[in-house]
This record gives structure tokens, sequence and C-alpha cells, in this order.
């Protein structure tokens, strides 16, 4: 397969101003990058020509995390998310909902909702048992917190489960309960509430799986990203990714990273039951490391963090500086050591800087001990969110070779929650980007999908402007370039593919997005309305507009 690409604005990534004319490409490799003159001299009978009008052209778009296999599952779940995202403004509406849908999707029990949240309802507060039990007091409900962290049951659930009364939080996590009595609301956070999603999100099987498969993936390249991330793998995810892969096939790269075994029930996947080592399996479907939650989310209170949350509830009292994973420091050094001495990359799941201190701080002591600096190991750990991480940290980080992916767009869903959380001066230093290009620390950048959607440009936009929906401007802005380097350069390095991506230079994929228009050349304000006109993968377009 012969292509030539002219007549367009291609953006090459190298640097700010490096442009090129025309691009040929060969079996989905770059062969001939240039002016037009130059790559034209490859015309011939056998070669196609592809005009690209005009339109912009550039690296196509790597997701910094997400959850790629729960996204596929959830595409057909009952949606209860936010307007600009979704419709529901009121906890009636999530009733409405849920009482039309609830029935009908049945690959599973108990019935499991996802994406709501309190920013943005009327009522300001978590939906409660009480409220779920309006749709059902016979059917297991669950709704799932738009953060993934937390989630509310109705009786029926609480009853499957054996939540009481009686029931003692666990560590690194929370039941909540009715003011004035033990009796569990419903609302679950944390560790209190995983292993009952986990429990209940068995993967499914069957003709669905190539329905949700087909709609994960089109989420993905709709938005020009042709390398995603599974960034919690657990063996029924992989089994549903297998299944996914050979009832659809996948023409994206995916990356998954299963829990660091020595704080999880042992898996599957890095037990050798698969014969799965990392880096070391087929080319779509890559064990690329271990994943190690330390806290929660900012939004949901829970992200450990050392300034305490403002205007504490009674439950959390003066002082509340949220919910660690882990009080014991040996949990996290030991998966660090573990990383290390594999040679396995590790991305930590670290929100609040309470987390990140107790991450940095274990690393380098792992460090230490393996006997290795932080050039010689192959770990080049990430720091999952980072949306509280502190300047210093930054700067250990960077002495360490940690890498943080940002949480952008967090600035827009969340910024108002950031500021009643912590107050104005501590969000607009949240996901420090600024600071990150100030020391020349590499980073990247995400959505979490299922978190938000994998809007790209609408995250550059986020990342450009730092805009809350209520329009308080966040300040400690990036350029529309350095906000696509978390996209493009950053993210190749962070996967340790800068030798094959991230940029458009002979030799590397043809992995490119077509934009409707120049990120880098048009107001601001208006990056949000680029739209994406084509994704293409080693030469074979995957979405076209």
């Amino acid at each position: 397969m012969k292509k030539i690409y002219y007549n367009g604005n291609i953006i090459t990534m190298e640097n700010e101003e490096s442009r090129a004319e025309a691009i040929y490409v060969v079996d989905g490799v770059i062969k001939v990058i240039g002016s037009e003159e130059e790559v034209m001299k490859n015309k011939a009978s056998d070669v196609e020509l592809v005009d690209l009008e005009n339109k912009t052209m550039m690296p196509s778009f790597y997701d910094g995390h997400s959850h790629f296999g729960k996204t596929c599952e959830y595409s057909l779940l009952p949606t209860l998310s936010l307007p600009p995202v979704g419709s529901v403004t009121k906890i009636d509406d999530m009733i409405e909902i849920l009482s039309k849908t609830i029935n009908d999707y049945s690959y599973d029990e108990p019935q499991i909702a996802s994406g709501y949240d309190i920013a943005g309802l009327e009522e300001y507060r978590h939906p409660t048992k009480f409220d779920l039990d309006l749709v059902s007091t016979t059917i297991p409900i669950i709704v799932v917190h738009a953060s993934g962290h937390m989630g509310v049951l109705n009786s029926c659930a609480l009853e499957k489960f054996n939540i009481t009364s009686e029931s003692k939080d666990p560590v690194g996590g929370e039941i909540s309960r009715i003011d004035g009595s033990n009796e569990p609301s419903g609302l679950l956070k944390e560790t209190a509430f995983m292993p009952i999603l986990f429990a209940s999100a068995k993967a499914p099987k069957g003709e669905i799986v190539k329905e949700m498969g087909k709609k994960g993936i089109e989420m993905y390249v709709s938005n020009g990203i042709t390398t995603v991330q599974d960034g919690f793998t657990c063996d029924g995810d992989y089994e549903f990714l297998l299944d996914v892969q050979e009832k659809v096939g996948l023409d994206i790269d995916v990356k998954m990273y299963p829990p660091v075994s020595i704080h999880m029930s042992p898996s599957k996947l890095t037990d050798g039951t698969y014969g799965l080592k990392p880096y070391d399996t087929n080319e779509m479907l890559k064990f690329s490391g271990y994943k190690l939650f330390l806290d929660g989310s900012p939004q949901g209170r829970t992200a450990w963090v050392t300034e305490p949350y403002l205007n504490p509830n009674e439950t959390e009292g003066v002082g509340f500086k949220g919910i660690p994973t882990f009080s014991d420091d040996t949990v996290v050094f030991e998966a660090c050591k573990k990383a290390i001495e594999e040679d396995v990359q590790l991305l930590v799941h670290c929100n609040g800087d309470a987390a990140a201190d107790q991450f940095i701080n274990a690393y380098e002591h792992a460090l230490k001990v393996c006997n290795k600096t932080p050039e010689e190991s192959n770990v080049r750990p990430v720091v999952v969110h980072a949306q509280l991480v502190r300047a210093d940290q930054l700067d250990r980080m960077k002495k360490l070779n940690i890498h943080p992916s940002f949480f952008s767009v967090h600035a827009f869903y969340w910024g108002d929650e950031h500021i009643k959380n912590f107050g104005l001066e501590r969000a607009q230093v949240m996901s420090n980007m600024k600071y990150a290009n100030k020391i020349g620390l590499s980073y990247t950048d995400h959505q979490d999908t299922p978190v938000v959607p994998p809007n790209v440009i609408f995250s550059v936009w986020a990342a450009v402007n730092r805009t809350t929906r209520s329009g308080v401007k966040l300040g400690n802005t990036v350029t529309p370039f350095q906000a696509l380097q978390a996209y493009t350069t950053g993210a190749a390095y962070q996967y340790f593919e800068e030798d094959i991506k991230g940029t458009l230079e002979v030799g590397k994929y043809a992995d490119f997005v077509i934009l409707s228009d120049d990120v880098l050349n048009v107001e601001y304000d208006n990056i949000k309305d680029i739209e994406v006109i084509e994704t293409i993968r080693r030469g074979k377009t995957l979405y076209k507009k």
C-alpha cells in the first residue's frame, strides 16, 4: 500500500514551527516527508494520491490514561451524566432514566448505570438507597459515580452484598450512613465500593460483545486516537478484550495495566497463567505494566491531601484530608521494588499530594535498595491524574524520571468543585502542566474515559483556557503546542514508543489525524470547535467524518 498525502497543513510536532507539505507512505510507514516537489518524485501508477484539501494533518493522538474495556462495556449502560455530555440535572432525571432502561439491560446482575455526579445536580447531593428504591425494590441496582471511585446501591443491592448497620468501614474506604444512625445510606466509597463493582461487573459474553467493542473503538478513533490504555486490567477485562479482538478486531493499539499483584488478589495476567510477559504480546493488545491505587477522587472528596478539605461535613470532621488506600507505606515500597526488579512500568493513581508524597518517597527508596539510578531504571513511572501535585513534587519527579499524566479537562468539568473543596489558590495549580513545561518534565494528559468522553480537542481547549463550567478562569494556562505534546511526543515517551510514534518523521508509523482547522493558529476559545475529519493508523483509515 503506497500513498502520497499532499495539499495540506502538516504539523510534524518535532517543534512548534516544523511543517511539511506532503508525506509519502509505504505499507504504513513514512518513507518521505517534506516539500510537495520532493515527495511527488515518488508518484507512480501504484501510488494513491490523497488530497488533504488544505486541512491539517498531524500525528494521531494517544490516550494518556483511560479504561478501554470498561468504556466498551459501559457504552450500553444507562448513562446518568450531566450537561454538556448528558441531560441529568436532578435526581428525578436519574430515576426516570433508570426506570425506563434498567430492565432492558440484562446481560449481568445486578443492574448497573454509570456517570452520576453531584456537581450540577439541583439537590447537590448523592442519591440514596431510598431514591433508587423508587426504581425497584426487587432488582439490585448500582449507580457508579462519574469518578468511578464510589457508587450508590439500592436496598436490594445492599442486602445482596450484606451491607448492614453492623458493617464496618474497610481500610481505605467508607460506608456512608443515614444521619444520626449506623444505617447505610447506600453510598459506598473507595475500598468499600470497588470489590462490589468488580464482583457485579462480570465480563459480558456473546453477541453483545461485538456491539460493545464497535461502540468503544468508534468512541476513541472518532476523536483521533489510535493508541488507547486499559488502565486497570483484571482477569475478566482481559478475557473481554480478547473476545472483542476476536469478534470485532482491534485496529487500535491497546496497552493493558493489571493491578500489581502484591496488594490485590493474584492475577492470571501476572502469574503466568496466560503466558503473558510485559511488552511481549501481540501487536495490538499488550501487557504494558502494573497499576497501583493510592487514593481517590478530589471532586468526591476522597483524594488524599496534605492540607485539609474546606467545608467538611459531620462525617468528615474538621481537618479531614481524604482517604489513603494504604496507611502502610511498605505496601507501596514493595510495589515499586517489584516494578524496578522486573523492568516493568508502574502507573500510580495519585490525585492528592499526600498520595504523591507516599509514592515518590517509596520509589526513591526502592531505587536505592535496588541499587539503580533513575536513568538505569526501565520503569518510567507515571503518576496518573496528578491533579493536586505540588511544584516541589514535580521537581522531585523530574530528578527521579517520574512522569505526570494530567487530567486537564477536570478544570472545566470539576474546577468549581475544586474551588469549593480546596479554595481558589489550590484550584489554580491543579493539573499543573505549565510548571511541568517550565522545568522540562515530560507529561501526558487524559480523560480517564469512561469518566468523561475521550475528546482530545476539547481537553486541549481546556488546558489552553482553564475555564470552569461557571466561567472562572483558573490561569496557569499552556500554549496549544504544549497541550498537544501531551497527546503526541510526551505520550510516545510515556509508552516507550518515541522511536516509532509521536512525531511525523521518516521511519515512523503512518498514524495520522486530519483536523478541520489548525489547532496552533486559531483563536484559543475556538479550539473546541475543531473537528476530527479522519483518523488513520498504519496508513489505514479507521474513521472518516
